[in-house]
């Protein structure tokens, strides 16, 4: 199965020659697989610097999981098994990123 990813955007106001940097630069993505998933569902974050919230939210807006990281986790592994099925909005946010990918879970 193929990973679902989306494209990660800074919001931070920025200079021109931290711009042009950041042009060179490929696009950060963070993706989810399997997607559907069934037990687990592992996320695989981008590169950031400092701490950033991750959650992932039913399509009731209430927030089923919330998690800190810092910019040293390459992935997490979550455990689908305690949630019923249905889509999902996972969020990474910080000062810097603003990022949602949906995930769906399907027994």
């Amino acid at each position: 199965q193929k990973p679902v990813s989306a494209l990660l955007t800074s919001t931070s106001v920025i200079g021109i020659h931290r711009l042009a940097e950041q042009i060179q630069q490929p696009p950060q993505t963070f993706s989810i697989a399997p997607n559907p998933a069934q037990d687990y569902a592992t996320i695989y974050l981008p590169a950031f610097q400092g701490m950033a919230r991750l959650s992932i939210v039913n399509m009731r807006g209430e927030e089923v999981f919330v998690s800190i990281i810092n910019e040293s986790n390459a992935k997490v592994q979550f455990d689908t098994q305690q949630l019923p099925n249905g889509l999902y909005m996972v969020r990474l946010t910080n000062e810097a990123i603003h990022a949602h990918v949906r995930m769906l879970v399907s027994r």
